[in-house]
């Protein structure tokens, strides 16, 4: 199965046009300052929205860097109103590295069996308006999705 880059991230570093940050959104710093390996992922933090030619809708929400984790959830919404799956993903700030962890739920939101186990991807780029993550760490030939793959 393939593995899901991470989401919005990866939408943003490969450039798509029709990705847009909702600016109503505020992400104001309060609470834990975040540990300094999260700070260029900052950018990611409020809700992200992509229109699709299908008439689909892919929606992302990032909570702000706090302490040493970032969460995010995603959401697929075809044309007719269905939500075939959910994703939620942590981003942790661990000892010597920074862990993108993901688990997908279906639409009815019941466990996905092929992905009983959180999938943990590996943090390939991070810059102050682009990240992307690749391949899971246990599972080097797994192919990620870009932007324009169906999800």
């Amino acid at each position: 199965m393939r593995a899901t880059a991470f989401l919005v991230a990866m939408l943003v570093s490969a450039g798509c046009a029709t990705i847009a940050k909702d600016a109503s959104q505020s992400t104001k710093a309060v609470g834990p300052a975040a540990a300094t390996a999260l700070e260029p992922l900052a950018f990611m933090a409020g809700a992200w929205v992509q229109q699709q030619p299908n008439g689909a809708m892919i929606e992302e929400h990032w909570m702000p860097p706090r302490g040493s984790a970032m969460l995010g959830s995603f959401r697929r919404i075809l044309g007719n109103g269905a939500v075939p799956f959910y994703e939620f993903t942590q981003i942790v700030a661990e000892k010597d590295r920074v862990v993108p962890r993901q688990v997908h739920i279906h639409g009815n939101f019941e466990p996905d069996p092929q992905r009983t186990e959180p999938m943990e991807l590996v943090l390939e780029h991070a810059g102050s308006d682009s990240a992307a993550s690749g391949t899971p760490a246990a599972d080097p030939q797994a192919c990620p999705r870009g932007p324009s793959a169906a999800r």
